[in-house]
């Protein structure tokens, strides 16, 4: 059975679009994902499920998993926010796809106004590269996985995004650079039980000389 085409490009605006977001038949503007033809939006019936079926006669099956990659990055760059946690929500000004970073490609670059930084990789077949996990521990970024290799790749398009933006069951922390309001309060901390020893060691060390001065008398 041919996958059911559900991804594709507006050739106007370079946009990865869901067939929900079309008008129907060739006035979609639409052209495949995988081989660059025209393609017919089928989403004005009540019957069938709504599809992409290309104009002339293919074999093409659309790339279902590069279309669903695709749709997932072009949901980022739309928003202005992901949960990253339980009640923790990262709100973003800046959205970037596929830019050199620290000597690779992550999948997406988010950016808030106060230059914090969360990068996301976006997994639908292979797992996330060791080297990128490790440069990234390295250098100390933010990092958040989206597995979405159990994702329908005919998902409803609100459905993919509030799965991309909200659900946690589909998400992991990589890696977390230790903001430095918290490595100067783990400091203070150090600090205050450093000085509480010596400060204890420096009255043990008077009442034995005070001891010792009393034999002595």
């Amino acid at each position: 059975m041919r996958p059911i085409i559900s991804i594709a490009k507006d050739n106007n605006t370079n946009r990865v679009v869901h067939i929900s977001q079309v008008d129907n038949g060739l006035s979609c503007g639409c052209i495949c994902l995988e081989c660059g033809g025209r393609m017919v939006a089928a989403n004005g019936g009540k019957i069938q499920q709504h599809h992409f079926r290309h104009y002339d006669e293919s074999t093409c099956l659309g790339a279902p998993e590069t279309g669903l990659h695709l749709l997932a990055k072009q949901i980022l760059l739309e928003a202005d926010s992901i949960t990253i946690g339980v009640e923790e929500n990262f709100f973003y000004s800046h959205a970037m796809a596929e830019k050199m970073l620290h000597g690779v490609i992550p999948d997406m670059r988010l950016e808030s106004d106060d230059k914090e930084m969360w990068l996301i990789e976006i997994v639908v077949t292979n797992a996330l590269e060791e080297k990128k996990i490790q440069i990234f521990k390295i250098v100390g970024l933010n990092c958040l996985e989206l597995n979405l290799k159990n994702v329908a790749r005919d998902i409803a398009y609100e459905e993919l995004k509030k799965l991309i933006l909200f659900d946690l069951s589909f998400r992991k922390v990589i890696c977390r650079k230790v903001k430095e309001s918290k490595m100067n309060e783990k400091k203070e901390k150090q600090d205050y039980w450093v000085f509480a020893v010596f400060s204890l060691i420096a009255v043990l060390l008077g009442l034995g000389w005070r001891k010792r001065r009393r034999k002595r008398a």
